[in-house]
């Protein structure tokens, strides 16, 4: 049983396809509780040999949001993409090519902007996962290229 009393019945909600090119880099898979709309997110890649391999923790409704983060590649570091639990007003820090390690803001929209200027950043670029979920981004053009399903609001 869960912190919130709920006893979860999850259900796949979907998967986001992570691509270079032709190529899958990564898979972001969902799934929400029947009951209490909780959610557990999973990132596998190649090489991925258990189904809880990836796992991440399961976000009690009104927690927070996961959002999907990628970042563009520098020379032979490509591109890549993490998911994170975020609240709005919250700061995080991420580690990129291109940056360093940064500070950014999550904005009211779940959008990541640098917290020295307020700013979108260039080099990273972040959604919040149920408004790319059941789709594919690819990572071979920059700003990465979106193809969903579900209406895109930017």
């Amino acid at each position: 049983m869960s912190a919130s009393g709920c006893v979860h019945d999850l259900k796949y909600a979907g998967a986001l396809n992570i691509m270079q090119g032709e190529e899958v880099v990564k898979v972001v898979e969902a799934w929400r509780c029947r009951r209490c709309g909780a959610t557990k997110v999973g990132l596998r890649g190649p090489g991925t040999m258990t189904s809880t391999e990836g796992l991440l923790e399961l976000l009690e409704p009104g927690e927070a949001r996961w959002v999907v983060v990628f970042w563009r590649g520098s020379g032979a570091i490509p591109p890549d993409v993490t998911a994170i639990a975020v609240k709005p007003g919250e700061e995080v820090r991420i580690e990129t090519p291109h940056l360093g390690e940064d500070e950014f803001i999550v904005g009211s929209d779940y959008r990541l902007r640098r917290k020295i200027d307020g700013k979108e950043p260039e080099e990273v670029k972040s959604f919040p996962l149920d408004d790319v979920l059941t789709g594919w981004i690819d990572l071979s053009e920059w700003p990465p290229q979106i193809y969903t399903l579900r209406r895109h609001l930017g």
